[in-house]
């Protein structure tokens, strides 16, 4: 069996353990996916199980597998990726969309603080922190924005599903973030590109092998 059949079926199988609750057996089998992602991060990315990659990916997290903080940031930017990738690769099938842009709002509301360093790259690639004090001013910025990156999600969905579909996660979101900013052309054209540069960034750390996870 190909190494990438083998790995779509050890997707298909975790993603079928971990909804029916069999932690010890998803649990053996991240373990054995983990092996296969080491040698090749990307090996779904262009598949059709993009989607439940990043759902695996997450689980690592979930389940907590590893200790050390790094490891797990560099899974939940891997989870990012491979969520982003299955936006684009699903972009005419509605419901599916649905889904996905939910699970990576989910993945902003929960692990927020690990992507703040990869954004300040990003928002301040011009102007590095000399100090911790420059560092901690631009990360308070940062996670000022990250809002706008939910937002984002929050704003095409609802394009596509009323009243977000009556979801109550999405809901909840929606009245949280809308508190500290607006829906507005500039806010979601914002977002549009910090989630490109976004996954531009980390898939450059990957070819680098600079992304620890």
């Amino acid at each position: 069996m190909k190494i990438q059949d083998k790995t779509i079926e050890l997707v298909k199988k975790i993603s079928q353990y971990s909804e029916s609750g069999k932690l010890v057996k998803s649990k053996d089998l991240l373990n054995e996916l983990y092996r296969i992602l080491n040698n090749d991060p990307l090996i779904l990315m262009d598949s059709e199980y993009s989607f439940k990659m990043g759902n695996c990916l997450s689980l690592y997290i979930h389940y907590d597998m590893f200790e050390k903080e790094e490891k797990n940031i560099g899974l939940i930017h891997l989870s990012y990726l491979y969520y982003s990738r299955a936006i684009e690769l699903f972009k005419e099938d509605k419901d599916k969309l649905f889904q996905i842009r939910k699970k990576r709002l989910l993945l902003f509301r929960l692990f927020d603080d690990f992507f703040t360093d990869s954004l300040i790259n990003i928002y301040f690639s011009t102007t590095p922190s000399e100090n911790r004090e420059d560092y901690l001013e631009q990360r308070k910025q940062v996670l000022n924005r990250i809002p706008i990156l939910q937002l984002t999600d929050i704003f095409f969905i609802e394009q596509d599903f009323e009243n977000l579909g009556n979801d109550e996660f999405l809901l909840e979101s929606a009245n949280d973030i809308e508190s500290e900013i607006s829906i507005d052309k500039e806010t979601v054209q914002e977002g549009i590109v910090i989630h490109k540069l976004l996954s531009k960034f980390i898939l450059e750390e990957i070819e680098k092998d600079d992304l620890i996870y």
